[in-house]
């Protein structure tokens, strides 16, 4: 998980408050909704305000995949976009 590996972290710009690590940008369980709205809970990764930049270099250490899932805190889902590029 990208919360469990922060020391290749390269780049950790947060546009307000704080990184969160496995939980969302407030503090609460990380939460994001599906395909149908409905809310699902993540236990593992960032939680970021908006304009907010994280970066790893994982080069060369073995990796042969990397996932992820982005998305807006469910809570705000109904308040707006936000581009996310990975």
């Amino acid at each position: 998980y990208a919360s469990d590996i922060m020391e290749y972290a390269v780049i950790t710009e947060v546009g307000y408050g704080e990184l969160q690590l496995d939980s969302s940008s407030g503090g609460s369980d990380i939460t994001l909704a599906d395909e149908n709205m409905e809310p699902v809970i993540f236990e593992n990764g960032l939680g970021v305000h908006a304009r907010s930049e994280i970066a790893y270099n994982i080069e060369g250490l073995g990796f042969k995949t990397f996932e992820a899932v982005v998305g807006i805190d469910y809570s705000q889902v109904v308040q707006g976009n936000v581009p996310s590029s990975v």
